[in-house]
C-alpha cells in the first residue's frame, strides 16, 4: 500500500448561513435512496455504522435488516460496514465463509482471548459514528435508528466533504484511490482518515436466516487499506474553512474478491475522541 498527501487551500462561495437556518424535519431524506440524486450545493451528513456480526450468530440477520431499513429511510446518509468478529464469526468447517480480518479482530476481538477496542462481548452489536453514548461505544441494534435520528437532528449537512475517485486495473488487480477532503466550515479537531474496502452480494452461510446457505452478505469488511486506524491528515486546529487535502492510496486486491461488488469506504474522524465527522463510499468499478 502506498500513500501520498497533498495540501491545497482555495476559496469558494458557500452560504454558511444555511447551517444556522436549516430546519430539520423527518424523514431527513435529501437524496432518493434508489437513484442517489441530490441537488443541494452542501454535502449531506453521512453516518458510519460498524455492524459487528458473525456467520453463526442467529440474531445477526435481524440486525442486517435494521441496516437495510435505515438505508431505505435515510438514503445516502447511512454508510454501513459489516465487521465479522467474535466466536460467532468462526467457520465450523470449510463449507462456511471466513470473513474475519485483522482490522475486525483489533476492533471487535475474537470473543475468546480479546473483545477488541470496542469491547464487543457478543453479536450483534453496532457502533454508530464511533461515538460513545453513555458508558459504551457499542449499542444494541434496536437503538441504532434513535441514534441516527439524534445525529441528523443536530445537523443533516456535513462539516466536511469527501470525494473518492477509484481506478481499478483488471490485469494487475491494483486499485488506485484518490480522496479529496474539504472543510465546509472550520473544524476544531485534529483529523484522521480511514480507508476500508467492503464487498457486497456474497452468498454464504448465515445462521438464523430463512435460507441459511443462500444468505446474501453485504457491506462485508475485507481490508483496511491504511490499517485499522488510518492516517492523521491534519494536525492544525482548526482545519480551516475552504481548506482541502488530496490523499492517494494504491493497493492490490485479493483475487478471491469480486471487484464489481466492492466499495471503498472512507471516513474522517476526530483524532482524539474517535467521533466520525463525515463518511463516504464509492464502488471500486463505476456502474
Amino acid at each position: 500500500m502506498t500513500k501520498n498527501i497533498y495540501p491545497i487551500v482555495f476559496g469558494l462561495l458557500v452560504l454558511v448561513s444555511v447551517f444556522a437556518c436549516e430546519e430539520v424535519e423527518e424523514p431527513f431524506i435529501e437524496a432518493n435512496p434508489f437513484t442517489g440524486e441530490y441537488d443541494s450545493d452542501l454535502p449531506i451528513r453521512k453516518i458510519l455504522i460498524d455492524d459487528f456480526t458473525g456467520i453463526n450468530c442467529v440474531n445477526c440477520p435481524e440486525a442486517s435488516m435494521v441496516i437495510e431499513d435505515l438505508k431505505e429511510t435515510y438514503g445516502n446518509h447511512i454508510v454501513p460496514i459489516g465487521i465479522h468478529t467474535g466466536s460467532y464469526a468462526n467457520p465450523i468447517d470449510d463449507s462456511q465463509p471466513d470473513f474475519r480480518t485483522d482490522v475486525g479482530y483489533e476492533l471487535g476481538g475474537d470473543g475468546i482471548t480479546s473483545l477488541g477496542f470496542f469491547n464487543v462481548a457478543w453479536q450483534p452489536f453496532g457502533v454508530v459514528n464511533r461515538t460513545q453514548f453513555g458508558d459504551n461505544y457499542y449499542q444494541h441494534h434496536s437503538e441504532w435508528a434513535t441514534l441516527v435520528v439524534g445525529i441528523l437532528k443536530e445537523n443533516k449537512f456535513a462539516d466536511i466533504d469527501i470525494k473518492i475517485i477509484n481506478e481499478f486495473n483488471e490485469e494487475s488487480n491494483i486499485l488506485d484511490i484518490d480522496i479529496n477532503v474539504k472543510a465546509i466550515i472550520d473544524v476544531a479537531s485534529r483529523l484522521t482518515l480511514s480507508v476500508y474496502l467492503v464487498e457486497n452480494r456474497i452468498t454464504g452461510h448465515q445462521s438464523g436466516a430463512q435460507n441459511p446457505e443462500e444468505y446474501e452478505h453485504n457491506h462485508v469488511l475485507r481490508a483496511g487499506i491504511n490499517g485499522t486506524w488510518g492516517d492523521e491528515i491534519s494536525t492544525s486546529i482548526p482545519f480551516a474553512q475552504y481548506e482541502e487535502l488530496s490523499i492517494a492510496y494504491s493497493d492490490t486486491l485479493n483475487t478471491d474478491w469480486i471487484p464489481a461488488n466492492c466499495e471503498v469506504v472512507t471516513f474522517v474522524y476526530d483524532s482524539e475522541t474517535l467521533e466520525v465527522i463525515q463518511a463516504e463510499q464509492e464502488p471500486v468499478i463505476s456502474k
